[in-house]
């Protein structure tokens, strides 16, 4: 079920109608059964695997409370990770890594080959147990206590509005809203409504339009040059941007129409003057999840130059297979934790800048995050080597199509308004203007979204990871 369907709709319309009439309790319920359906919508076999997820760290949770001695309280966090892990590896990773073994086999001389596994990704499968996990994490280290209310954890895992794309949300930010009555102001309604018209025009007048471009020039890369190559390219950057914030800018205005609040994923991105503050500013929820469960007990900035080396590699190599099941996010990956620790190593954009020297970092920095994309758009490590191949020697004719067209006019929009309010998120700078301003945004987007949105578009990027 889609945000910009009418189904979704209908299950919105559905929730809010009834939610200002009950109490928290049976508000927690609602929301269960509508992220229930929500889910069920794309495979209802896999709604026990949700529950699951919820029930086994939540007894972990209550596990670790309960335990007398420091053995019995890491034997209940062993528990927990072996079932994330273990449901993640099995559902996303088994054939990926079956294959890998084969082909290392092949390339040692040895006769193998993989079973052939037709195995369903889960919608969302590393957004939700990521999430749990963080939970029994922070239980462990007695940062939040263990929770006693079983629907209010199992909401905590499956709350719809980002139970597919996130936010990866922390037990003491979104749990614990759970947990205490909520009202919900017309002013944090009116914010609400504003981000979800937002995240709608980024999806489907930017994302959706340009992902009709650049589908056609990846899906078929052999028979284009360079120059369409690398627009592609550029353009793809924008895609996803736009359709992963997008999704987000949605699922917290959803979550603020039923008086909630969710972390910002996004801060501008494209705005970074390094790759370690685009990292600050880029899918902020997952970034911070590595950093304070792998790369700080790791050592962090502690330690010799290879010891940081070492972790700054396994966090972003880990982050590239987080992705997705295959080398070429790996190469994602990699290539981030080399931008990283080359800016450590050589000083880079230590200090602030401004002016043209600011301008400057932005570019570069956009023109490295853009050269890391060719590998997760490519459909392998080699059909990306060759794209970049062509883009340095070939460059073609230059391809063109009329959602590229109507894709660089809600652009033009986008970077108008997010260049005239950075760094400051749009919503905060619209609410403090005037009503005409306002209506006028409001006017503008929507015809955009009417004129020039893809209205068939596809679903969100990030719901295969």
């Amino acid at each position: 079920m889609l945000f910009n369907s009418l189904d979704f709709v209908l299950l919105l319309g559905t929730v809010l109608a009834l939610y200002g009439f009950l109490d928290r309790r049976r508000q927690n319920y609602l929301l269960i059964v509508a992220s229930y359906v929500f889910y069920g919508f794309w495979n209802w076999r896999f709604l026990s695997l949700v529950f699951a997820a919820g029930l086994v760290d939540y007894t972990a949770g209550r596990g670790i409370a309960a335990a007398k001695t420091p053995r019995g309280r890491r034997a209940w966090v062993i528990c927990s990770i072996a079932f994330n892990l273990g449901i993640l590896a099995y559902f996303k990773y088994l054939g990926f890594f079956l294959e890998s073994a084969v082909e290392l086999l092949r390339f040692l001389g040895v006769s193998a080959s993989a079973p052939v596994l037709e195995i369903v990704l889960p919608v969302g499968i590393s957004f939700f147990t990521f999430q749990s996990m963080s939970y029994i994490f922070d239980v462990y280290r007695r940062k939040v206590p263990a929770v006693t209310s079983f629907p209010d954890y199992l909401l905590y895992v499956s709350f719809f509005p980002q139970l597919a794309a996130g936010p990866i949300e922390r037990a003491d930010h979104l749990l614990v809203q759970f947990q205490r009555d909520r009202k919900v102001t017309p002013d944090w309604f009116y914010r609400g409504l504003l981000l979800l018209l937002w995240g709608l025009f980024k999806k489907v007048g930017v994302a959706d339009n340009l992902g009709v471009y650049v589908d056609a020039v990846y899906n078929n890369s052999g028979e284009h040059g360079g120059l369409s190559l690398l627009l592609a390219t550029y353009l793809f950057a924008f895609q996803i941007y736009c359709d992963f914030s997008g999704y987000s800018d949605m699922a917290v205005g959803m979550a603020r129409l039923l008086g909630l609040d969710m972390m910002k994923n996004f801060k501008m991105p494209y705005f970074s003057e390094s790759p370690q503050e685009f990292w600050r500013r880029w899918h902020v929820s997952l970034s911070t999840w590595f950093r304070d469960y792998v790369y700080i007990p790791l050592g962090g900035n502690r330690g010799s130059t290879l010891h940081v080396v070492g972790a700054t590699m396994i966090v972003f190599l880990a982050s590239g297979l987080w992705h997705g099941a295959n080398w070429r996010f790996v190469v994602w990956g990699g290539l981030h934790g080399v931008y990283l620790i080359a800016q450590r190593q050589l000083g880079v954009a230590r200090s602030p800048a401004s002016g043209a020297r600011r301008w400057l970092r932005i570019f570069v920095t956009f023109q490295l995050v853009s050269l890391a994309w060719v590998f997760f758009r490519a459909s392998s490590v080699s059909e990306a080597l060759t794209s970049l191949a062509t883009i340095a020697t070939d460059p073609g004719e230059l391809f063109f199509s009329r959602a590229m067209v109507n894709g660089l006019v809600c652009l033009a929009l986008l970077v108008a308004i997010e260049g005239v309010v950075q760094p400051r998120y749009f919503d905060e700078w619209l609410v403090e203007r005037r009503p005409a301003t306002q209506l006028a945004f409001a006017v503008v987007v929507l015809f955009a979204i009417v004129l020039l949105g893809q209205q068939q578009g596809g679903q969100f990027i990030y719901f295969q990871f």
